[in-house]
């Protein structure tokens, strides 16, 4: 068994941790939310989610910390859903 203190671990690492202690799913979370499980992981994997998810997973009992940081974004006007993050020219 492999031995880890807390500042070993990656965000994602301990979020993952989390869910399990929880027994909180990646499907639950998506249905509590109304989106796809894979989106969950996206959000989970990535660096930035926008703001008004980071508040929607905090609603659901994820604690903020174990989240990526909240980033303000706005969409993009292309009818898919795109996101960017204000103010980035490289997202532009």
């Amino acid at each position: 068994m492999i031995n880890l203190t807390q500042s070993e671990l990656t965000r994602q690492e301990r979020l993952l941790i989390w869910l399990y202690r929880e027994g909180i799913t990646k499907m639950q979370i998506a249905k509590a939310i109304g989106v796809s499980p894979i989106a969950v992981t996206r959000w989970f994997q990535s660096e930035r989610i926008p703001t008004w998810r980071h508040k929607q997973l905090v609603a659901v009992g994820i604690p903020y910390e174990l989240l990526p940081d909240a980033a303000l974004v706005q969409r993009s006007r292309s009818w898919q859903g795109n996101f960017r993050i204000k103010n980035n020219p490289a997202s532009i």
